[in-house]
Parts: C-alpha cells; structure tokens; sequence
C-alpha cells in the first residue's frame, strides 16, 4: 500500500512538472491589423488577440513582412526569437518595439517613425526612408546597408 502511494505521488508530480513546462505564455496584441495577420498567418498560436509567445512556429519564424497592413503597432514582435529579417514598410508606424538581436535585416520605410529604438547588434541592413526621424540610435558594427532620406 505504501508503495503505491509513493508511485502515485511520482506520477502526480511528474505530471504537474510537464504540465508547466509546457504551458502556454499568451500576451495581448494590441493593434487589430496585427492580430488579422498573426491569426491569418499562426492560426494554432493565436487565441483572439492574445499570442502564444512559446508557440514554435513564432520562436522558428526568421522571416516576416507585413508591409502596407496600416499597422500602427508591432508589440510581440520581441517574441520572435530567430527572426532575421523584418519588413513592415508602409505601414502608420510611430514606433518599433524591442528587436529580437537575430534580425540582420530591417525594412521600415513609408512609416511615421520619428525615433528608432536600439538597433539589434546583428544588424546588417537598415532601411528606414521616408519617415520622420530627426537623428538614429548608435548604428550597429556590422551594418553594411543603410539607406535612410526623406
């Protein structure tokens, strides 16, 4: 008897422990245009506007552009763990969150940026034309492209 009891509590907390290792960390997206494009594109790591941010095809994804979508705001773009190339031109951009440090490319013209945020270190093009930016962050050592007037 009592060693069915210590086989039992094994198995419970066993499966308490995979329980939380794989729980879902969902996060809010704000903007609605995002959300379409998420839903549309991840449909298994979207609930309504919330994100799974462990959901594998977000954490795998290293491409991903959302040009001309009148997204205004990019939250949960951070969660992208591998992406190396973001493309979100012509869009009513104001600001960008926090990169993930993977990205080596950067599209972001025909917005209303008027800042940059720290740019990723891995950072090897940045296009940036056509917004309201008044100066730039430290530009990263490996940049080889920045197109950046108007």
């Amino acid at each position: 008897m009592k060693n069915t009891i210590v086989k039992l509590l094994i198995v419970f907390t066993l499966l308490i422990c995979v329980n939380t290792t794989i729980k879902a960390q969902f996060i809010a997206i704000p903007d609605a245009n995002f959300v379409t494009w998420l839903t549309d594109t991840y449909p298994t790591c979207m609930n309504g506007n919330e994100m799974d941010t462990t959901c594998t095809e977000i954490v795998a994804e290293i491409n991903v552009s959302v040009d001309g979508l009148l997204i205004s705001d990019l939250t949960g773009i951070q969660y992208f763990d591998n992406l190396e190339s973001l493309g979100c031109t012509n869009n009513l951009l104001t600001t960008l969150p926090s990169l993930p440090n993977s990205i080596q490319t950067l599209l972001c013209d025909n917005n209303q940026l008027t800042s940059l945020t720290q740019l990723p270190t891995n950072l090897r093009e940045l296009y940036c034309t056509y917004n309201n930016l008044s100066s730039l962050p430290e530009l990263p050592s490996l940049l080889t492209t920045l197109v950046c007037f108007n």
